[in-house]
């Protein structure tokens, strides 16, 4: 990959973005500070100027996220009232579509093991957008948050689908400029009503969440029509079933017309 040049104002937003990236293909533990330098197009030197290390970049991935979601939450309740019903569905929608769209933030946020409590912005940011969520959930008698993979399947039971386990292990595969690298099928969606997930699911807590989020939302939006969704670890695609590739969009910017989207199914 040819490096990117950045001046001195822009990074340290850089080196958070190369982390995302990162976070998103390998996990909060499967890449190093160099690694992230390397994706930023900088000298591992100049990490250590903005971060003492890579819980430091991490915390900082998580922040931001943090200001996204709760600014989310916010408007998707304020847009629900004055019933409690839509403001919960509202904000829900909205939980959904920031994971689908954000999977970097959404595991630095909740999968990294990084305490809110690490700095006093993060605490603050992370309490702003609990505080909305608690508050949608307990005018309509919830209070369970985050969502767990028990809640989650009961979800997707609800929905009217079947869940069944495979077992693939991963292979390899050429992209195309020859380069191999190694894919798994993590789960796929059968319409009209069969979710299938990879049983090495089972100890990947958060992947397994991220991916059932991911299908409750495609069911939600497409009421459990539409193209066969196939998600894959290594190469971070999803596929359709006209074999075309689509890899996610993963633009900062447009939060808000992803959880409008959702909205507005």
């Amino acid at each position: 990959m040819a490096k990117r040049g950045y001046h001195h104002g822009n990074l340290r937003q850089a080196l958070v973005d190369a982390a995302l990236e990162l976070i998103t293909e390998k996990g909060p533990t499967g890449f190093t500070l160099s690694e992230a330098a390397k994706q930023a197009g900088v000298t591992p030197a100049a990490v250590y100027r903005h971060f003492e290390g890579r819980e430091d970049l991490i915390a900082e991935a998580a922040l931001q996220g943090y200001e996204i979601f709760a600014d989310v939450m916010q408007y998707a309740y304020d847009s629900g009232q004055p019933s409690a019903l839509a403001a919960f569905e509202a904000t829900g929608r909205a939980y959904l579509a920031f994971a689908r769209k954000y999977p970097g933030h959404y595991i630095a946020m909740f999968e990294s093991g990084i305490s809110v409590n690490r700095t006093p912005d993060l605490a603050a940011a992370s309490g702003r957008a609990r505080a909305v969520l608690e508050r949608a959930a307990e005018e309509v008698g919830l209070k369970r948050l985050p969502l767990t993979v028990d809640d989650l399947l009961g979800i997707v039971w609800k929905l009217g689908l079947k869940v069944k386990w495979f077992s693939r292990s991963p292979q390899e595969v050429r992209d195309e400029t020859g380069a191999l690298s190694k894919s798994t099928v993590r789960s796929f969606f059968d319409p009209p009503g069969t979710l299938y997930l990879n049983k090495l699911l089972k100890k990947q807590t958060g992947r397994l969440k991220y991916d059932l989020a991911l299908h409750i939302g495609h069911c939600t939006l497409h009421n459990k029509d539409g193209l066969k969704s196939v998600l894959l670890a290594g190469k971070n695609q999803s596929h359709n079933s006209s074999g075309n590739n689509q890899g996610f969009d993963l633009n900062a910017q447009d939060i808000l017309s992803a959880w409008r989207d959702f909205e507005c199914s």
